[in-house]
């Protein structure tokens, strides 16, 4: 069974005829249910203002390793720069960036 955790960058490993096989999706929540386990996610790369949030199964999705690592470490820039705090993370739901660099 996949486990996902939130930030994680995810994709279908088998989208539909119609969808874009590169879209990307962030990972907001992942409902643990065995087999039936699910994860909210959010579209990436979205041309309007606010992207769609769509619940799937979790068993449909592959994590993105590496753009993972570089959202978490352009996560790490921002916090040495001074422009976002641990505490703006704990908002987001992201409690370690390192948690989310292991994916």
């Amino acid at each position: 069974m996949k486990t996902f955790k939130k930030g994680q960058v995810v994709k279908f490993h088998t989208p539909n005829v119609d969808e874009d096989p590169n879209q990307l999706y962030l990972v907001l929540e992942f409902r643990e249910d065995g087999e039936r386990s699910r994860v909210l996610i959010e579209a990436m790369n979205w041309k309007f203002f606010i992207a769609p949030t769509t619940v799937v199964y979790a068993k449909d999705l592959v994590v993105v390793k590496l753009l993972t690592k570089q959202l978490a470490r352009y996560l790490e820039v921002l916090m040495m720069e001074g422009k976002i705090d641990q505490q703006s993370l704990n908002k987001i739901g992201i409690n370690s960036l390192t948690d989310l660099k292991k994916c």
